[in-house]
């Protein structure tokens, strides 16, 4: 229920927006040129940037290119603010359920709405679109799993933040350090494996 609360509410905020020409070329209009590039199975370009200009080099996420598809099919500035607005709804998804089953259906729903209402979502949802928008269900994923000691998938949904942005890295790399100082064994060096990779592709991409 609250996913579709807030997914309704964020793309209703995002399209009306976009239609009182609340929104610009720095990043909505990048993006989109960048996805349509995707959508056409081309390097992702953006003229806003510079004739031919490599949206890689600006910076690196190729994330983006799952939302090729979609645009493909409807090809639209407002497609990238809904899909955003959906991104942003399902991280609501793991911490309602973990406020639910630790401190029951009040404080779950009460910490769903103080999540999903506070400043620095409203504030990420106002600027355009960005690619911070995959990074949210993946880090809330990622950190009830840590919560919850379930230290593999814990793992799992951080690794591919490496593809959302170059410094998201980092992010991985607390993430695995974290498990392998906590944990022993095999996990211990998952752990240690994933803070290898985190800080890889922060290099790589840079």
């Amino acid at each position: 229920v609250s996913f579709a609360v807030l997914a309704t509410l964020y793309s209703v905020m995002s399209v009306l927006g976009h239609r009182q020409l609340r929104t610009s070329g720095f990043d909505l209009g990048i993006f989109v040129q960048q996805i349509a590039s995707y959508s056409q199975f081309r390097a992702p370009t953006s003229d806003l940037l510079g004739t031919g200009y490599n949206t890689l080099g600006d910076h690196f996420s190729p994330i983006t290119a799952l939302l090729g598809p979609l645009y493909r099919v409807f090809p639209h500035a407002e497609t990238l603010l809904i899909a955003q607005a959906v991104l942003f709804a399902l991280a609501v998804i793991p911490i309602s359920r973990l406020a639910v089953q630790k401190f029951g259906t009040v404080v779950g729903i009460v910490t769903a709405a103080a999540f999903g209402l506070s400043w620095g979502v409203q504030a990420a949802l106002n600027f355009d679109f960005h690619e911070v928008a995959f990074a949210m269900p993946l880090l809330a994923v990622s950190m009830v799993a840590l919560v919850r000691q379930r230290w593999l998938p814990a793992l799992a949904w951080a690794v591919p933040l490496v593809f959302v942005k170059e410094d998201m890295g980092l992010t991985v790399i607390v993430v695995g350090a974290l498990v392998a100082l906590w944990t022993s064994g095999r996990t211990r060096i998952l752990g240690a494996l994933t803070a290898v990779w985190g800080l890889t592709w922060v290099v790589l991409a840079v």
